[in-house]
């Protein structure tokens, strides 16, 4: 019978390679917010959005979202630049929330910067 150790490094390897592959496909949501109940008509867009980096920035995204009336949830992908957004089409449409992801802020210095570009949406 072999030593363990013959066995244990290419068992490590295969395992380490599975795990890469494997964990791109099943991606978890870097961040999920629920602003209202998912009640009546509830459609979804499926964002790419240029600016959507890190926790931080997809926090700020879904603040901001999340103060128009009629968005049910958001859910962010950073690693993908992607956010998912419910809504309530009586309420809100598709150019609404886009305006609102695109709208500038102002800094403190009084600079005024697009934090996010909306690059596709499929409905």
């Amino acid at each position: 019978m072999k030593n363990l150790s013959t066995y244990l490094a290419p068992f490590v390897i295969i395992s380490f390679l599975g795990i890469m592959l494997l964990g791109n496909a099943w991606e978890l949501p870097s961040m999920k917010k629920e602003f209202a109940e998912n009640v009546g008509e509830v459609r979804t867009l499926n964002m790419i959005v240029n600016g959507l980096k890190c926790r931080a920035t997809s926090n700020f995204m879904i603040r901001r979202i999340g103060q128009i009336p009629g968005v049910v949830s958001v859910t962010t992908y950073v690693q993908e630049h992607r956010a998912i957004i419910e809504y309530k089409p009586s309420q809100i449409d598709p150019d609404d929330i886009s305006r609102a992801i695109e709208r500038p802020i102002r800094l403190r210095d009084k600079r005024i910067v697009y934090p996010f570009k909306v690059l596709e949406i499929k409905h």
